[in-house]
């Protein structure tokens, strides 16, 4: 064997070894607890503050209403496109249970460029600003924006990665039978 091989062996060895450690990390990570974004288990705890600095929490909503939770920022361009949309479904369904909050992850110091958006768009649901991204982290996003239903029980029903379309027939069902499933 030449000098070569036996460091491209080592090197393979290396990589493997460590591929193995992280695939072992991510799945001893969860083990003996389910995923914090499992569709059809509990949402996770999470919490933040508004633009006027009242704290909400997901569990203030247990047992009353349906919470769709969507996740982003000013700079995202679809997060943008999504917002108008995103306030003609919750006025729509907000008589009929549905809570849409909207958390904002832009950075610290960040707080008069989301109002000044959230205001020129005619945004009534509730802001949140989450400037260290905590949820990014709870909720196990990649990427923004990602919005997820959660229903009156605590349930996390659905995840939409990406811009979601609130006016597709799709989303409307889903809500629609997320607060159907409310009345029952």
């Amino acid at each position: 064997m030449t000098r070569l091989q036996g460091t491209l062996i080592i090197v393979l060895a290396v990589a493997l070894a460590a591929i193995g450690f992280g695939v072992y990390q991510k799945i001893g990570s969860s083990e003996g607890s389910s995923s914090a974004v499992t569709i059809g288990e509990p949402a996770p705890e999470y919490s933040a503050n508004t633009l006027g600095g009242e704290t909400v929490q997901l569990s203030d909503f247990k047992g009353e209403k349906t919470v769709m939770v969507n996740i982003w920022a000013t700079w995202c361009q679809p997060c943008r496109e999504e917002m108008p949309q995103l306030q003609k479904l919750y006025e729509e369904y907000k008589d009929d249970g549905l809570v849409v909050l909207g958390v904002g992850v832009d950075g610290n110091g960040q707080e008069r460029a989301i109002r000044r958006f959230v205001e020129s768009v005619g945004v009534t649901f509730p802001i949140l600003h989450d400037p260290e991204k905590r949820i990014v982290r709870t909720f196990e996003t990649i990427g923004i924006p990602q919005t997820f239903l959660i229903d009156k029980n605590g349930e996390l029903i659905y995840r939409w990665r990406g811009q979601f379309k609130p006016p597709s027939d799709s989303a409307q069902t889903i809500v629609r039978n997320a607060l159907a499933k409310e009345e029952q």
